[in-house]
């Protein structure tokens, strides 16, 4: 991020569009009290609509919509992965990298016990496990 970017989004504090397109490795677990191992690798990329789009090898297809404001929920990203419905709050790393946390639930229901999953930015070569997305 050039340094005119990082202070135009530290001005209107919510990170400049196309901050978190990219390639993630996800991590985490589904829902439910034997909620699966989850490991997968997910494209974001956005869409005309300024929401932003979820392709992920195992889990499906998603989308995040944002909303930055002071009086927005805890969890400023809401949209969904495959068939969960997510909450996500957004993080960088030392590098500026994005990272997201995300509470994964079944569409419609407050789970007893949510999915949680992360999502780490990554620059490396595709993981084995997403040699069926190429």
């Amino acid at each position: 991020m050039t340094p005119a970017a990082a202070q135009e989004a530290a001005q209107d504090d919510a990170p400049p569009p196309g901050f978190l397109v990219g390639e993630y490795e996800l991590v985490g677990r589904a829902p439910g009290f034997e909620g699966a191992a989850l490991l997968d690798w997910v494209r974001i990329v956005p869409a005309p609509d300024g929401t932003l789009l979820l392709d992920a090898c195992r889990l499906g297809l998603g989308t995040l919509r944002a909303d930055w404001r002071v009086e927005a929920p805890l969890m400023p990203l809401i949209g969904r992965l495959g068939e969960w419905e997510l909450s996500c709050d957004m993080f960088v790393d030392r590098g500026n990298y994005p990272q997201l946390i995300c509470y994964a639930t079944a569409p419609g229901e407050q789970a007893e016990i949510p999915g949680l999953i992360s999502l780490w930015w990554t620059e490396w070569d595709k993981p084995g496990h997403a040699a069926e997305c190429l």
